[in-house]
């Protein structure tokens, strides 16, 4: 994060809370028709803040899945089918890449031949946590690195054109990367090592097909409320007019090619790559 006074995060904060932001203490069920070509499902209208017992992962978007009920609100006992099902409906990736990330989040369980995965078992650092998320503390500030945090997001949107309704690959990339040296600031572990950065470009460039299909140019983006209000809340932002694609997402292939983008996008000013052990490294912009 941007090395800011007490006064700077309490004028982020008053900013911030202009924007949308939804009451956390309500369930919000719609009784709406959805539309027999629609791609939306009733969980998209049906939103519940986690309690002190839900499990919940360092990662929004699963987070997310599971407020909507896309996954068990619970967050536990995730098997193959329920994470495909609700995958699939909420964002309509296709079914095979939608698998493999059920493969990975495997990885996370203690148990060997496990079946389901908990949201609170991905807490393993490194794993899909990291230092310098968009949206949350590094675990070393906050052991709830589950837990949206206003500053830090509000430090990444700072490097965001103000007046841009869409944000960029390049606009991305830069923030990125001026935001991991805010945070090194005030986190004296701050790591990202290089087989950490196309991970890490693979995450925002989900946010792309998510939040701006046509983010595959340079030239197009992510619709900035929307990656906004998906943030502030770990909500989809249906009640500003999102729906996910008519057509399929093959997430694999386009989040890789989205994310080799934002590699090259990275700035030469400022560096993306830290190993507290070594120093830090200007940029490795040739991974992929």
């Amino acid at each position: 994060m941007r090395f800011i006074s007490t006064l700077v995060l309490a004028a982020m904060w008053k900013q911030a809370s202009a924007l949308p932001h939804t009451n956390s203490n309500v369930l919000n069920t719609s009784d709406r028709i959805i539309p027999p070509n629609s791609t939306l499902k009733p969980q998209h209208f049906t939103w519940l803040t986690p309690s002190a017992d839900d499990d919940r992962a360092p990662c929004p978007m699963l987070n997310t899945l599971a407020n909507h009920g896309f996954l068990p609100h619970n967050g536990r006992a995730i098997t193959r089918d329920i994470f495909l099902k609700g995958v699939t409906d909420a964002l309509n990736f296709d079914r095979e890449s939608v698998d493999r990330l059920f493969g990975g989040a495997l990885g996370a369980v203690p148990e060997f031949n496990a079946t389901s995965f908990d949201l609170g078992m991905l807490h393993v650092k490194n794993f899909i946590e990291h230092d310098g998320s968009t949206s949350m503390q590094d675990v070393i500030l906050d052991q709830q690195s589950s837990v949206y945090h206003e500053p830090t997001f509000s430090n990444f949107m700072s490097y965001i054109p103000h007046d841009a309704n869409t944000i960029s690959i390049p606009a991305a990339a830069a923030a990125k990367a001026r935001h991991f040296k805010d945070m090194s600031k005030i986190n004296p572990r701050f790591s990202i090592l290089a087989s950490q950065q196309t991970p890490v470009m693979l995450e925002m460039a989900s946010m792309f097909l998510v939040f701006g299909p046509a983010a595959t140019t340079k030239e197009k983006g992510a619709d900035r409320a929307f990656f906004e209000y998906f943030f502030r809340n770990q909500r989809l932002p249906v009640e500003l007019g999102w729906t996910p694609p008519q057509t399929e997402i093959l997430f694999t292939n386009a989040s890789r090619e989205i994310a080799a983008q934002l590699v090259k996008e990275i700035p030469t000013d400022v560096p993306f790559l830290y190993n507290p052990g070594e120093g830090l490294t200007e940029r490795a912009g040739t991974e992929a």
